[in-house]
This record gives C-alpha cells, sequence and structure tokens, in this order.
C-alpha cells in the first residue's frame, strides 16, 4: 500500500498543506489510476514561489509518525545526518526505516531511541546491509535487535 494525496496537499499560495492530510487514502501500489494523474497535475500548484525552508519546518511538514523514511548515502558518504538529528529533536515515532547500507544516520536514530525510547521509536528496519565494513556489526544495530 502507498499513501496518494488530493491536489490541493502541496497547499495553494497562502495556505498550509496540514490539514488536507486527513484527506489522504491507501491504494495499491500501482498508484494514481491515469485520470487521477491527471487531474492532480492540472490542478497542482505551480507558481514560482519561494520553495525553500528550515531543516526544521520542513521535518515538521513532511516527516510524521508512523513515515516511512528512506536513507539515501552509503555507509558514511553522502548521508542526511542533520535530517536524522533534527528528527531525532523532534521526537517522531513508530518510523519504518528504509536504507540500503548502514552508516551514522541510520545509527543516530537507534541510538536516539535506545537513549530515551519514549521520545523518539523505530517500528520497523528494511535494510540490505548494517555493518561497517572493517569494524563489523554495530552495537546499536544489536541492542535494537535483541530489544525488539
Amino acid at each position: 500500500m502507498i499513501t496518494v494525496f488530493p491536489p490541493d496537499v502541496e497547499g495553494r499560495a497562502g495556505q498550509s498543506a496540514g490539514p488536507a492530510r486527513a484527506k489522504w487514502r491507501k491504494v495499491n501500489c500501482r498508484g494514481l489510476e491515469p485520470d487521477e494523474a491527471r487531474s492532480y497535475l492540472a490542478e497542482k500548484d505551480k507558481s514560482k514561489r519561494d520553495k525553500r525552508m528550515s531543516l526544521s519546518e520542513a521535518v515538521e511538514r513532511f516527516v510524521h509518525d508512523g513515515d516511512d523514511i528512506g536513507l539515501g548515502g552509503f555507509v558514511n558518504g553522502r548521508q542526511p545526518i542533520a535530517l536524522i538529528h533534527e528528527i531525532a529533536r523532534q521526537g517522531r515515532r513508530d518510523l519504518t526505516l528504509s536504507f540500503q547500507s548502514g552508516g551514522l544516520a541510520v545509527e543516530y536514530l537507534p541510538g536516539a531511541m535506545a537513549l530515551e525510547p519514549t521520545r523518539t521509536g523505530i517500528k520497523r528496519m528494511e535494510f540490505g546491509n548494517w555493518a561497517h565494513e572493517a569494524f563489523g556489526l554495530s552495537p546499536l544495530f544489536r541492542h535494537v535487535a535483541e530489544r525488539g
């Protein structure tokens, strides 16, 4: 299942996208039907407004409890460390982490969960590898795996 949103989720000029999240619906992995996709693109806000925002604002707006977060990068290269710090600071819970290989980014969130389990939480992890090349298996991976 994936989440599909109506055309107004991005928000019109001057509007917040927050309340529209309640209108999201679950559909099969096929995604939008062709007519829905055309309607979405036709009604999408195409204004040239400034869409930049702080990392704090981005996490507050786009990362919610229960979300699946896909982390990019490879081992310790080009991973979103600052993003993970902000997610931990804002105390997001019941997250699913999807990533290809271990590294600092995928260490920090379980680390925050280990330090304050009532504040930050991971519900599920999907990954190809969580080892640190020459250093082997991560102590945090062992902690998370053994304690659920």
